[in-house]
């Protein structure tokens, strides 16, 4: 009786934990297309500020 209780709180605790696991490399995904969206914002706007500045000297 005592080792079907231990499964059973085997079972219970990976139950438990499964669901974290599943969600774990979607979470470590969304950081990374995080990251990704950053950079490209930052490069954007590295670019748009190099634009800006060369009509600004086209202008002068």
């Amino acid at each position: 009786m005592k080792n079907d209780y231990k499964c059973q709180i085997y079972l219970g605790s990976f139950a438990e934990i499964s669901p974290m696991a599943m969600l774990f490399p979607f979470f470590i995904l969304s950081l990374i297309i995080q990251f990704l969206i950053l950079y490209a914002e930052s490069f954007a706007q590295k670019r748009w500020i190099t634009d800006e500045f060369l009509n600004a000297k086209i202008s002068l």
